[in-house]
């Protein structure tokens, strides 16, 4: 790189878009757990990104100006000055991932157990169904064929194994699986459809059954069972905010030093007496550098008259 040239490309961008990326990541795990929301998870990540951009990498724009030294320079000194603060505040997502992360173990046995409860409501289901079956005293052979293939036939067979597989996958999921483990909207909607669609293979009677028949209940013991342990982490682990641990900040100091190095390795313009704190002294009497100086800079903006300062 020149001198004066303006780091446009470089091993130290690498390093600060991975570590943005990381964050990124993260910090969308915490909000997700928090809002328990993919799109306000997504809208806060991108805002925390945007925040990251002015005040971590539009420093390292600023500081290879070529012109308007005295006006660039405050801009600059006050995005980096600030950026401690802007960092730490936009890290409280990622602190919070790290929350959960350290109850891992308890959210992830309580998560599994919720589900595997939901698996129930099938074992429940085949009782009703078989205790429906036998009472269907005054149907003919056929009629009770015809009862059981409605009840526990193809369609329900398909219905139960589809629902066995999702829930034998997601009892294996952890806290990095935010697509599983964290969205309890989108878990426990899930269930309702199983349990709404055993209520619609049961709600239809044959003519001979007893006036008294009730459709399989959609709100099953065990569905309650598995939605209120869901919730209960919904409302109770997934939205309790700590105080950061030790590895979170430790890693937010790295994140916060790579995300720095754009401007840290950048040069500043060799025509520029500004400094990050306070201005560089001429040397001697160096009056007509200076007003060259200062013609160039004017020559830019427009403003061939030079000035001495």
């Amino acid at each position: 790189m020149g001198i004066n040239d303006v780091l446009k490309f470089s091993w130290s961008h690498i390093i600060a878009f991975t570590a943005m990326v990381f964050i990124s990541y993260v910090s969308f795990l915490g909000l997700t757990y928090y809002c328990s929301n993919y799109l306000l998870a997504g809208i806060g990540v991108v805002m925390i990104d945007i925040v990251l951009f002015l005040f971590f990498i539009r420093p390292q724009i600023l500081k290879a100006t070529k012109r308007r030294f005295a006006k660039r320079i405050r801009w600059e000194r006050f995005l980096i000055f600030m950026s401690p603060v802007v960092f730490a505040c936009a890290m409280v997502p990622y602190a919070h991932f790290w929350t959960v992360f350290e109850q891992r173990e308890r959210i992830e046995n309580i998560f599994s157990d919720s589900i595997k409860n939901a698996k129930g409501m099938f074992t429940s289901y085949e009782s009703y169904a078989e205790k429906r079956i036998r009472d269907f005293k005054k149907g003919t052979s056929n009629e009770v064929g015809a009862l059981e293939m409605q009840l526990l036939g193809e369609n329900y067979i398909n219905i139960k194994e589809s629902a066995i597989k999702w829930i034998d996958d997601a009892s294996e999921a952890n806290v990095w699986n935010v697509f599983m483990i964290g969205n309890i909207n989108e878990v426990k909607a899930s269930i309702d459809k199983w349990s709404i669609k055993l209520k619609n293979l049961s709600s239809k009677t044959m003519s001979g059954e007893s006036s008294g028949v009730k459709a399989f209940p959609s709100e099953a013991p065990s569905v309650i069972v598995a939605k209120s342990s869901l919730e209960g982490l919904k409302t109770g682990l997934y939205k309790t905010l700590r105080a950061p641990g030790i590895v979170p900040i430790m890693s937010a100091m790295f994140l916060y030093v790579f995300m720095l190095l754009p401007y840290m390795i950048q040069r500043r313009n060799t025509k520029s007496l500004e400094r990050l704190f306070g201005s560089k002294k001429s040397k001697g009497n160096d009056n007509d550098d200076i007003i060259i100086v200062n013609y160039e800079e004017n020559k830019e903006d427009g403003d061939y008259k030079p000035f001495s300062m």
